[in-house]
Order: C-alpha cells, then structure tokens, then sequence
C-alpha cells in the first residue's frame, strides 16, 4: 500500500531492533531518515533496491558490522549520513570506473569505529561538498 512513497521520516522515535528486508518495496523512495533511533544489526540488502533513493540518514542508531561491499550502492547518492553508529573494519573500495556517475555531495560517517585507510576514490567523487569520517 506503500508504493508510491516518496519520503519517509521516523526519525527521533526511539524504535529499535534491526530494519525490516522489506524496505525494497518501497521503489520510489528518494529519502530515508531513521536517525536517532536505536536501530541495530547490518545494514540491510534490501537498501540496494532503492535505485531512486537521494538521502540517506541512519546516524544515530546502534548499526553494526562492516559497510556493504563495493560502496557504489551507498554512494550513488546524494547524501549519505550514517554517523554514531558501531560500524567497524575498512571502509571498502569502490569501482572506480563508475565514479563520476555519482552525484554524491554530503558524506558524513564521523564517530564509527572504522580502521585503515580511506579509499582514494573519496577524492574523486566530484560534487562531493561536505567529508567527515572523524573518530
């Protein structure tokens, strides 16, 4: 009944437990906020089925484990934020050869627990505006 769903906001509204794989379903959905809920687990798959999703907000939630790789999913958005979560390991590379396709202007995954170097690429994405990866 959801189907045509643009944007979805359930922000600030102390849910918790992990997201449901049925997310997919909402095919036209350009903007997603769960911030400051308390989410955990993964990062679902079914996030890569939303094509025509722009913004991305799942700061402030307890999402674990490692990004999802390769990041092309995740960056072939327009803005990007999941900061003060407990995702860990190495942020992944990306194709490279795709990299300009990307719009990708607002990139905050500030106070995780990644390691390691950051990936070139970051640095070629060119509407890129806004970059934090603080600890």
């Amino acid at each position: 009944h959801l189907q045509q769903l643009q944007s979805l906001n359930i922000g600030s509204n102390n849910l918790e437990g992990p997201i449901h794989e049925s997310l997919d379903n909402l095919s036209k959905l350009e903007s997603l906020d769960l911030s400051q809920n308390a989410f955990e687990g993964s990062l679902p798959r079914s996030l890569v089925e939303l094509t025509k999703l722009e913004y991305l907000h799942l700061d402030f939630n307890k999402f674990t484990g490692t990004l999802p790789s390769p990041l092309n999913f995740l960056l072939n958005r327009v803005n990007v934020t999941l900061a003060g979560n407990l995702f860990s390991g190495t942020i992944p590379e990306l194709d490279g050869s795709i990299v300009e396709t990307f719009n990708t202007e607002y990139i905050d995954w500030s106070s995780n627990e990644f390691v390691g170097t950051i990936p070139v690429v970051l640095g070629e994405l060119s509407f890129l505006k806004y970059l934090d990866l603080s600890k």
